[in-house]
């Protein structure tokens, strides 16, 4: 199943290291517990997981950053969708060794590239581009259409 939709969520001070604590993880991480927020709205439905979405993490903090992290809920496998499980998750994605150039699968469903929004954009493809901003139109007033699209929202 190609994804329809794709959701990226731009961390302006999320760690792209692992070296957060998942007991302080808003202390600790840059604040990724909001992203990874973003991340349970976005795929995770009443005992199940959205299989047509795709949502992109950009970490842009720390000493490892840029770094985007990818989960495709067609493919992912054993995501919870308690906060404490994702920041799991996302330190063990972090952690994984990784082989190659863009973006490397490093478990069932979830990929990391080092690179920031640019690692993004290039996986796209031919998705159209909406940027979400409070101070924008209403997108239930605009005409989507039915091709692939691509959500950008910050967290500042």
């Amino acid at each position: 199943m190609t994804a329809r939709t794709h959701f990226v969520i731009v961390g302006a001070k999320a760690s792209a290291s692992p070296d957060f604590l998942l007991d302080d993880l808003p202390g600790t991480s840059g604040r990724l517990d909001v992203l990874l927020r973003c991340v349970r709205a976005a795929l995770c439905v009443s005992h199940g997981v959205r299989r047509d979405v795709v949502v992109y993490l950009v970490l842009l903090g720390g000493p490892s950053a840029p770094r985007a992290l990818r989960v495709t809920g067609a493919e992912v496998r054993f995501l919870r969708p308690d906060e404490r499980s994702l920041a799991t998750l996302v330190k063990k994605s972090l952690t994984a060794p990784r082989e190659g150039t863009g973006f490397v699968t490093v478990r069932p469903g979830i990929a990391v590239a080092d690179g920031g929004l640019d690692a993004v954009l290039d996986d796209l493809g031919a998705a159209t581009l909406w940027l979400l901003d409070e101070g924008g139109d209403d997108l239930r007033d605009v005409a989507i259409g039915s091709g692939p699209a691509a959500f950008l929202v910050g967290d500042h």
